[in-house]
């Protein structure tokens, strides 16, 4: 199975949720070191999380999947992403999230919805063949009684019943 390489990094996870924040989440064993928590193993899962969460939109949009080494990423997959990361960030300690008056449930709304739009945006109507015709059109036209069918193929003199 590939690899996902986030498209962010626990630098720009850190900018975003600014790092007191990013303590009061992550510091599970209460050491204080904002290194010792960037390079934790709770952060590197949050960010592939949200790399797979963005990641999964995309097979609509390309026939490849994004990853970190992409040199042309686009800046809204990068922002959707970040987005991702920090609601995944609060929702591993709601208790944190709600004294701090966060509504994870809206964060996921949004950037859902920005992904949802994202992808709205992009997509392609698919090359399909023509329908072929249909078998019935242009037969004969006979007279059975009560039922009578001509050939006009617009249906405007037909009469009777079918």
């Amino acid at each position: 199975m590939a690899e996902l390489n986030p498209l962010i990094s626990v630098e720009d996870l850190r900018d975003y949720l600014s790092p007191t924040i990013l303590l009061r989440i992550f510091d599970d064993d209460n050491t204080g070191d904002l290194d010792t928590v960037m390079a934790s193993r709770p952060v590197q899962l949050v960010l592939t999380q949200a790399h797979a969460n963005c990641v999964s939109w995309l097979p609509v949009m390309y026939n490849t999947l994004p990853d970190g080494d992409d040199a042309e990423l686009p800046e809204l997959l990068r922002g959707a992403e970040l987005e991702y990361a920090k609601a995944l960030a609060w929702d591993r300690h709601r208790e944190i999230a709600k004294a701090s008056s966060v509504d994870v449930d809206a964060l996921y709304k949004r950037v859902d919805l920005k992904m949802t739009r994202l992808q709205e945006s992009t997509l392609r109507i698919a090359d399909s063949p023509p329908e072929a015709k249909p078998r019935n059109v242009g037969g004969l036209v006979r007279d059975e009684g009560f039922r009578v069918m001509c050939g006009t193929t617009s249906g405007v003199s037909n009469s009777g019943d079918f």
